[in-house]
């Protein structure tokens, strides 16, 4: 995940429904929240990273288990833009209110 090391999951007959996959998971404390979800297509597995911005994106790689996953979205990171200028561009650092006023105040 990101820049993380790589981590395996392993599915085998005691983790091979969509529930005990999720809780395989989560119990690895790998920067990864897995929940099952329902929608009109029925259950899914949903991967969503504990990391914010583009160190958070995940990827999953080297499937062996017959399941297919699709990405919704690719981590990134935020900026914030005041009449077509980029005023703050930050990693993973968190901006204060102090440093944001004085970006707009500045840029």
């Amino acid at each position: 995940m990101g820049s993380n090391t790589a981590a395996t999951v392993t599915v085998d007959s005691t983790n091979n429904t969509l529930g005990d996959l999720a809780a395989t998971i989560n119990n690895q404390e790998i920067g990864v929240r897995a929940s099952v979800i329902q929608d009109s297509n029925g259950y899914r597995l949903a991967l969503v990273s504990t990391t914010s911005g583009a160190p958070g994106d995940v990827t999953v790689s080297g499937n062996t288990s017959g399941l297919s996953f699709t990405k919704g979205v690719t981590g990134t990171n935020a900026s914030l833009v005041v009449g077509g200028i980029v005023v703050m561009k930050r990693g993973t650092a968190t901006v204060t209110r102090a440093e944001l006023l004085r970006a707009v105040m500045e840029g």
